[in-house]
This record gives structure tokens, sequence and C-alpha cells, in this order.
């Protein structure tokens, strides 16, 4: 949540929305964000008489969960408009290759999910430029 504030305060100075808000004030809560992932173990194993095979595949599942803020619009105490912004999940599923640790492949899906919250935060802030 912090990332996701951080990023927008930025996006939004950047943007000049203070500005372009024209002594309106906009109030936003945030009702739905990823915000976890799972380590996954597919082991399989198969024998076949004097011979046994296995394999796994190792990898982190995000919990799919797009973002949904709502907003607020209000001047003088009194309700412009209010809105919806629905941003669609960006994170993928990890997978952690042959010669990778998996805490190095944790590191990298962070990073990336880190990236991923904050141009969604860059994509509200544009939202809510264009529903001004």
């Amino acid at each position: 949540m912090n990332l996701f504030v951080s990023a927008f305060i930025i996006y939004a100075k950047s943007k000049n929305l203070k500005e372009k808000l024209d002594g309106q004030k906009l109030e936003m809560t945030i009702n739905k964000m990823p915000t976890s992932f799972s380590f996954n173990d597919d082991f399989r194993d198969i024998n076949l008489l004097l011979i046994q095979i296995n394999w796994e595949k190792i990898y982190i599942l995000p919990e799919k969960a797009d973002m949904s803020i709502a907003y607020t619009l209000t001047k003088d105490n009194r309700e412009i408009k209010t809105g919806i912004i629905n941003i669609a999940d960006p994170n993928e599923i990890k997978e952690k290759t042959y010669f990778k640790k998996m805490k190095t492949a944790t590191i990298e899906y962070l990073t990336q999910y880190e990236e991923n919250i904050k141009s969604m935060a860059k994509y509200a802030v544009d939202k809510i430029l264009v529903e001004l």
C-alpha cells in the first residue's frame, strides 16, 4: 500500500494534479489490490516396473486480484464526481529456472511486483486526469 501511495504522489506531482484539481478535493479508497503470492512445487513421480521417473516444477503463483479504486471529487463540501478505477493485475507466474535458486527467483518476482505497483499508480493518476 505504501509503495502505491508514494508512487501515486510522486507521479501526481509530476503531472501537476493539484493544480488541475483547481480547489477540488480528491478522496480515494483502494478496495482491492494484488497483495499475495504462493510458492508452488508440482512434483510428479511415475513408477514403471524397475524404472522410476520424477520431475518437479517450482514456481511463484500470484493471487490474481485486479486493483479497484473508488474516488470522490468534492468542492466546498459538495460532491462533484465519483467513480471507480479498475486496473488489471499485471503480475505473472515466475518459474524457477534450472540453475536459479528459489531465493533469486523470489527477489526477481518481488522487484517486478514493485514495478507493477508503480505502473498501476501511474495508470490511476492518468485515469483521474482524464476524468477531470
